[in-house]
């Protein structure tokens, strides 16, 4: 079991990180935010902070420094996120800049309280994960992604009732309802070990905690890889069988 979701976060950790450096190579091009917040909040949050998390639990001579900047590290990754979401779906929603600015407190406050605890507190690092500061920082990652997943969806359903008047792109389309599974899917992996941690379980370390952060994590991954690096034959597949185009009609007429 500890083979299967070590396996499993690996990968994650491979394509999140892939991911995230492309939207941010691309950006630097395009000078587009939204590429460079959701490129750098996938990059920050998988490929360096789940990293730094592993690493924290293989040398523990310096468990706490890690896992101080993996919170920092992560944290940052989830200022992203939130800012991603309000920008790409709320723009102009003075409710959502009251969300975004709640969640990215709430980040803050945990994050640096957190940072003590680690570099100071006595206790080991598996008891200062019940912390409240911890708790904080789940809670407001645990709402982005919700959020995300919601407007996500939404999205989705708009670009599908234009899809099949021919005025939308069923791949762009399909992107929206794969980063919605992203989003759900990470809600349920952090999701888990937070309630088990709230109600004084073993979250890291249970089998069967463990086999349900490897099967949401492996469904992750495969959403995000088919979201941002899919296969010619899956773009195809998605593309057949869909109108013509507006325009290409109007063309030919």
């Amino acid at each position: 079991m500890e083979a299967l979701a070590g396996l499993a976060t690996l990968l994650f950790i491979a394509v999140g990180a892939g991911v995230g450096l492309r939207l941010v190579l691309l950006a630097s091009k395009t000078r587009a935010l939204p590429e460079a917040l959701l490129g750098s909040g996938l990059f920050l949050i998988v490929g360096v902070g789940y990293g730094l998390l592993i690493a924290a639990g293989a040398v523990p001579n310096i468990a706490r420094t890690l896992a101080a900047l993996a919170v920092v590290v992560m944290a940052l990754g989830w200022f992203c996120t939130w800012e991603f979401t309000r920008r790409v779906f709320r723009a102009g929603s003075p409710l959502a800049a009251g969300v975004t600015a709640l969640g990215m407190l709430a980040l803050a406050v945990g994050a640096l309280s957190q940072v003590q605890l680690y570099l100071n507190a006595s206790s080991p690092i598996g008891e200062l994960e019940r912390s409240w500061a911890w708790q904080a920082i789940r809670v407001s990652a645990l709402a982005c992604y919700l959020w995300s997943a919601a407007e996500a969806l939404r999205y989705c359903a708009m670009l599908r009732r234009r899809t099949a008047l021919g005025l939308a792109d069923p791949v762009v389309a399909n992107r929206f309802l794969l980063w919605a599974g992203v989003m759900i899917f990470s809600f349920l992996s952090l999701g888990g070990p937070a309630v088990s941690t709230w109600l004084g379980g073993a979250a890291y370390t249970d089998p069967g905690m463990q086999l349900w952060i490897a099967a949401n994590g492996f469904l992750c991954t495969v959403s995000l890889y088919l979201a941002f690096l899919p296969p010619a034959a899956y773009r195809r597949w998605l593309e057949q069988g869909q109108p013509a185009p507006a325009s290409a009609v109007a063309s030919a007429g």
